[in-house]
C-alpha cells in the first residue's frame, strides 16, 4: 500500500504573505516541515502541492534547488490540485499537511498510518473533536474515495478551496475513523498553526523551552511547555 504525504502551500497567504519561505532555525518553514517528515517517516514519499500561479514560482525554485518532489495545479481548486498530486504519484492514500503546520504531529501520523494499513478506511482524521492543537491536523484519505467525492458534483467553489470542508459538514454520509488525543491534556485546542506573523513568538518560545531542532519536537515536549509555562493562547 502506497501512502504519500502532500504538503499544500502557496506563497501569497492572505494572513501572513510569504510565510512558507520564512526562516526558522536557518531553514524555511517548508524545509522544516519536509525535514521533520523525512527524518521520522523516511519510507513515505513527500510531494509539495502548490499552484501554477506566478507568485508560487519561488516555491518551485526552492523545490528544484533542494530536489524536492513538487506538483503544480490550480490556485483556487485546492481539492483538484491535491487529488491530481496523489494520482500523479500513484498514491493509494494521501496525507494532507498544510504549509502552516510547523509541528507536524509525527506520533499521530504513525498511529494513523498503521490503522490505514490494518483496516483500510476511506478517511481517518484527528480533527473533529479538536483534542489536538490547531496546526496539528492530520488527515489521511483514500485517493479513490476522494476522487469519487470530487467528481460527485457536490463540491462548491468554497469546498474545493478548503479541501476537507465538505467532508466535515457531511460526516454522517460515510464511514470514517477519528483518532483522538487522550494522553496530552495541556495541548487540547491550542493554537499552533502559523497563520499570522505574531504566531512566530509562540513557536520560538516552544523551541527555546525544549532546546531542540524542529524535527525533534514531540507532543510530549509541547504538552510540557504549556504545563510548565502556563502559556495562554
Amino acid at each position: 500500500m502506497n501512502i504519500g504525504i502532500a504538503i499544500v502551500c502557496r506563497f501569497n497567504s492572505s494572513r501572513f504573505p510569504g510565510k512558507i519561505l520564512h526562516e526558522i532555525q536557518n531553514n524555511t518553514v517548508l524545509e522544516n516541515i519536509i525535514y521533520r517528515l523525512k527524518k521520522n517517516l523516511p519510507k513515505n514519499e513527500i510531494c509539495i502541492a502548490t499552484s501554477l500561479n506566478k507568485s508560487d514560482d519561488v516555491i518551485y525554485d526552492l523545490c528544484k534547488e533542494k530536489n524536492f518532489n513538487i506538483y503544480r495545479g490550480n490556485l483556487n481548486d485546492v481539492s483538484g490540485r491535491l487529488l491530481e498530486c496523489a494520482k500523479k504519484n500513484n498514491w493509494d492514500y494521501f496525507v494532507r499537511i498544510n504549509g502552516d503546520n510547523i509541528f507536524v504531529d509525527i506520533e499521530s501520523l504513525e498511529i494513523m498510518m498503521k490503522h490505514i494499513i490494518e483496516k483500510s478506511p476511506n478517511f481517518i482524521t484527528n480533527v473533529p473533536s479538536r483534542t489536538f492543537p490547531y496546526g496539528m491536523s492530520v488527515e489521511i484519505l483514500k485517493t479513490s474515495f476522494y476522487e469519487m467525492i470530487y467528481n460527485s458534483g457536490k463540491l462548491s467553489f468554497d469546498d474545493k478551496e478548503h479541501v476537507t470542508k465538505w467532508l466535515y459538514e457531511n460526516l454522517k454520509s460515510y464511514e470514517y475513523t477519528e483518532y483522538k488525543n487522550i494522553k496530552y491534556e495541556n495541548i487540547k485546542g491550542r493554537m499552533l498553526a502559523l497563520d499570522h506573523e505574531h504566531d512566530l513568538a509562540l513557536i520560538n518560545k516552544i523551541l527555546n523551552f525544549s532546546n531542540k531542532a524542529i524535527s525533534d519536537i514531540t507532543l510530549s515536549d509541547i504538552d510540557r511547555f504549556f504545563f510548565k509555562t502556563k502559556e495562554i493562547n
